[in-house]
This record gives structure tokens, sequence and C-alpha cells, in this order.
């Protein structure tokens, strides 16, 4: 019996963005189950980041994969030689756009923005206009994962263009002199374009993070490839009308999530807990009212860590606590202590 099915439940402005972009989520979930690098990014706080290095992920510009390997290993050439450069800059700190003052602030081919200028910005600046967030996020995740590299992140990138990336524009770069031009027709003479396309990470994926919905919609996807019947962001209409995270079931026992996406360094205190804690036993008292035999395990999951106060909770039978080291784990570990 989907003793689930019986419940009353509504959808939240956060449900139907997960399902209006079901694709494109499913995309993204695949790839964060697959490397834990993509879990470490998508799963960290916004905020910390933005607060670490004061960058903009909406402003994260990445390239996409060139569609022969031969223009691919050129375009690489070409940006690598261009992006050392700018990387020793930046790391300096002395790296500042002559047009704005500061790296990635305005489209660098917007002409209105560029029409008062007497010459046009070089191909330094259009790399620093749109890869200085790439060298400022990883200043920031270093700080939180000593062991990333520069070339994880890239790598990142290259897997990202294909799956969750939204088209910017295509930049056309001579192989012989580093001319540009967002027409495929170069002014320089030597007529040797090298093609990169420019994207920036989807505009629904971005704003599902700010709010924290990746993290709930990354574990319902997990529970539901695991054979889960999974609800997201939903409201449980009982006795009271709760809005749970993540409900989900599966062989005659139901799991209700609680989930924190809270910065690496703030612990969660044994109030916070029992907060949760009352709103999920009100939900399985309700659960349970509809089917006496069904077993309910209740689930607080957070990208950060707990308090030492929360002890006595820690030893419930009923209760399981997920920390960062489980969440950013193969997620088959803290699946396997649920079922």
């Amino acid at each position: 019996m989907n003793v689930l099915k019986t419940l009353e439940m509504k959808d939240t402005d956060k449900s139907l963005l997960l399902q209006g972009n079901n694709s494109i989520f499913n995309d993204l979930f695949e790839l964060m189950v697959n490397k834990k690098l993509d879990r470490l990014f998508f799963l960290s706080s916004l905020g910390n980041l933005y607060k670490l290095e004061g960058i903009d992920l909406d402003d994260l510009i990445f390239k996409s994969l060139i569609e022969t390997k031969l223009e691919y290993l050129k375009a690489e050439k070409v940006q690598r030689t261009i992006s050392q450069n700018i990387a020793k800059k930046i790391s300096e700190r002395r790296a500042v756009s002559f047009r704005t003052g500061n790296f990635g602030l305005i489209n660098p081919f917007d002409e209105s923005k560029m029409e008062f200028e007497n010459v046009k910005p070089s191909i330094n600046h259009i790399y620093g206009s749109y890869f200085f967030n790439t060298f400022a996020l990883f200043e920031s995740m270093k700080k939180i994962y000593s062991s990333m590299t520069y070339s994880t992140i890239v790598n990142m990138f290259d897997r990202f263009a294909g799956k969750v990336g939204e088209f910017i524009e295509e930049l056309y770069i001579c192989e012989e002199c580093g001319s540009f031009s967002i027409e495929k027709k170069l002014l320089c003479k030597h007529e040797r374009p090298i093609s990169l396309k420019l994207l920036k990470i989807n505009t629904e994926i971005m704003y599902a993070w700010e709010k924290g919905i990746l993290f709930t919609g990354y574990l319902g996807y997990v529970l539901n490839i695991n054979g889960w019947k999974t609800y997201i962001e939903k409201e449980v209409i009982g006795n009271c009308t709760h809005q749970i995270d993540v409900i989900a079931e599966k062989n005659h026992t139901i799991a209700i999530f609680e989930c924190k996406n809270y910065e690496q360094g703030r612990k969660i205190n044994k109030n916070n807990l029992m907060q949760s804690l009352g709103v999920m036993d009100d939900i399985e008292r309700f659960i349970k009212s509809k089917s006496v035999n069904i077993n309910v395990v209740k689930v607080y999951a957070t990208t950060s860590d707990y308090h030492r106060d929360i002890k006595n909770i820690n030893s419930r039978g009923d209760v399981i606590l997920l920390r960062s080291k489980e969440i950013f784990a193969p997620p088959e570990k803290w699946v396997s202590k649920i079922e």
C-alpha cells in the first residue's frame, strides 16, 4: 500500500520550479551523483561563496567543448596563454578593467557601454571580464576544500557545458594574432578563427541554488533512483499544515527529511533540531493514523555539522542525522543508513 498517496499534499512554488524544469534538474543531479566535486560545488552555500570573495555566480561564465577535437585543442592553447596572464594579475589583485574599474560587471561586447571609448578592449580584457569569477570562485572554494586545484574547476565547467549551460554568445579568436570578434569574419588578415561558445549556469538552477532547493532536489533525486517514491517541497495537510522538504516511501517505510543547506562552520544546535523534530513528529502521527503498521524514519540533513549538545537526540532510534561528511560522500552511503 502506498500510504503517501492517501495524504493530501499541495504543490509549493519550489516544487513547481523543480517539476517545470525536470529534465534540466535531473541532468544536474546526475552530474552530482557521479562526481564529488559537482556535489561540493552545488551543495555549497551561495552565501558562503559570496562572503568569502564577493563573487557573483550569476556572472560566472564558462566555455563549451568545441565540436571538433582539433579546434578544441587550438582554442585551449590560446585560452591557456591568456588565462595564465589574467590569473597572475588577479592573484596580485592588480587587474582592473579600464572600462568599468572592475572585472565581470558588464558584457564586454555591449556596444552601448563601449561607444564613448577611443579603443576597443583587448583580448586580455575580454577574458578578464568573462573568466574573473572563475578564478575568484576557485580561491573561495580552496578555502573550504583545500585539496581543490584550478584545473578541477575548469574540468567541472566542461562537464556543465552540455548539461546545465545557458548559451550567451559565440566568441571568435584568431589563432594567429589573437584578434577577436563576435562575428566569424575577423578583421585581421589571417582569417583563422577559433570558436569558443560562452555559457553561464542555467537561470532556473541559479534561482533554485539561491533558495536552497538544489539540496532538497538532489536528496529527492537520489532517493528516487534508489526505488523510493519521492515528493519534494510539498505542503502536507493533516491535523496541521506543514511544508516538508522531502518525504519518501519504500517497502513499508516512510522517510521524512528536514534539509538545511548551511555554510561550512555553522553548527546545528539542540534547539534547531527540536523545532524541526516537532514538525516531523506531528507528520508521523498523522501518517500512522492512516496506517498503523508503517515504519517512519525522521532524517535531519545538513551540509554543515552539529553542535555537541545534540548527543541525546543522536541516540534516538527514530532519528538519523546526516552531516556534510555523509552528504558529500557517494550517495549510496547515506541511503544505506535510511534503508
